[in-house]
C-alpha cells in the first residue's frame, strides 16, 4: 500500500509539472505575441514645437502588463508603455540637440557683439580658439540650422561640426547633392558613421590599409585579430592563409550567387578582398627576430619556406 501510494504521489507530481510546462509554455506564446512593435513606437505621435527648449524630466508613469486579460488588450498596454518611454527620452535627446545648436547660435551672436570683451567671455567658459571656431561654423551652417528648426539635427555635436563642414567646406563650394543626402536623411540619433554611409565616405586610414581594386570601396565584413595580450605571437602565415580562404571562398560565393538567384540584377556586384600588406609585413618582422632571440633557425627556416609558397616573395 505505501509502495502505491508513493507512485501515485509521483505521478500526480508529474502531471502537475506537466500542467505547469504547458502554462508556462502557453504564457510565453502569448509573451512573443503581444510583444510591442516597432513601426507603432515611430509612428506613435511625438511632435515638438520648433521653440520647445524644455527637458522632461518626469518619471515615466507605466499601466501594468496582467495576462488576465485578452492579447488586445495586453498588446496595447505594452505597447502604450514603449511608447511613454520613446516619447519622453526621444524628446529630451532633441532637446540636448537643439541645447547644443543654442549654445553655437549665441557664440557667434556674442562675438558680433561684445568686441573686445567676447575674449573674455570665452576665457570664463574655458572655451578654446578652436572650439569656438567650430561652434562659429555650425551656427553659420543653413544645413545645420534647418535642421535644428525640425528638431532632425543630432545630438552630438561633433557629428553636426561634419555637417557644417558638408555645408561650408575650408576650401572650394559645397558638394550640392552631399547636403541634400544629409538633410534627407538625418535624425536626432543619426552619427558620424551614419554620415559616411550615406555619402559612401572611406576614411584615409582604411584606404592607406587596403587598397582595394574598386572604384569606390564599401566595407561591409571586417577580419581581426586580437594583439591585446603582450604574451601573443601573431603568426603572419596565419593571417594570410585565413585571407586567401577568404578571397576563395568570396569567389565561390558570388558565382553561386549569380548562378542560383531566382531574380537577376541589370548590374553585376564587383567584390575585392584587400589584405594589409603592412601588417603582414611588420608581423613577419617580429617573428624572425623572435626566432633570431631564441635561437630557433630550425623554424626560422620552416616559416619562411612557408611564407614564400603563400606570397611568392621571401
Amino acid at each position: 500500500m505505501e509502495i502505491k501510494s508513493k507512485s501515485a504521489e509521483i505521478l500526480n507530481k508529474a502531471k502537475e509539472q506537466e500542467i505547469v510546462s504547458d502554462a508556462d509554455q502557453v504564457l510565453e506564446g502569448r509573451r512573443l505575441k503581444t510583444i510591442a512593435k516597432v513601426d507603432l513606437v515611430l509612428n506613435s505621435v511625438n511632435s515638438i514645437s520648433p521653440v520647445e527648449e524644455r527637458l522632461i524630466s518626469n518619471n515615466v508613469e507605466l499601466n501594468e502588463v496582467s495576462f488576465e486579460h485578452d492579447d488586445r488588450v495586453v498588446a496595447k498596454v505594452r505597447q502604450d508603455n514603449v511608447n511613454k518611454f520613446y516619447k519622453q527620452i526621444n524628446h529630451n535627446l532633441i532637446i540636448g540637440a537643439k541645447a547644443m545648436f543654442l549654445v553655437c547660435r549665441d557664440l557667434k551672436i556674442a562675438k558680433q557683439k561684445l568686441g573686445d570683451d567676447f575674449k573674455i567671455l570665452t576665457k570664463s567658459l574655458n572655451l578654446s580658439d578652436s572650439t569656438v571656431s567650430r561652434y562659429n561654423k555650425i551656427a553659420n551652417s543653413d544645413l545645420c540650422t534647418k535642421l535644428y528648426i525640425e528638431n532632425r539635427l543630432p545630438d552630438n555635436w561633433t557629428t553636426i561640426y561634419e555637417y557644417a563642414k558638408i555645408d561650408n567646406p575650408i576650401s572650394g563650394a559645397a558638394n550640392r547633392d552631399h547636403v541634400k543626402m544629409v538633410y534627407e536623411q538625418s535624425t536626432v540619433k543619426s552619427t558620424l558613421e551614419d554620415m559616411k554611409g550615406w555619402l559612401n565616405i572611406v576614411s584615409d586610414n582604411i584606404k592607406k590599409m587596403f587598397d582595394f581594386d574598386l572604384v569606390k570601396p564599401k566595407q561591409f565584413v571586417s577580419v581581426a585579430v586580437d594583439t591585446d595580450s603582450p604574451n601573443t605571437t601573431i603568426d603572419p602565415t596565419a593571417l594570410l592563409m585565413i585571407s586567401n580562404a577568404v578571397k576563395k571562398t568570396v569567389d565561390k560565393e558570388i558565382k553561386e550567387y549569380y548562378q542560383n538567384s531566382e531574380y537577376k540584377l541589370d548590374t553585376l556586384m564587383k567584390f575585392d578582398v584587400a589584405v594589409n600588406d603592412t601588417a603582414i609585413e611588420t608581423t613577419k618582422d617580429k617573428l624572425l627576430k623572435y626566432f633570431t632571440k631564441e635561437k630557433m633557425s630550425k623554424y626560422q627556416d620552416l616559416f619562411l619556406n612557408k611564407f614564400k609558397s603563400l606570397t611568392a616573395v621571401s
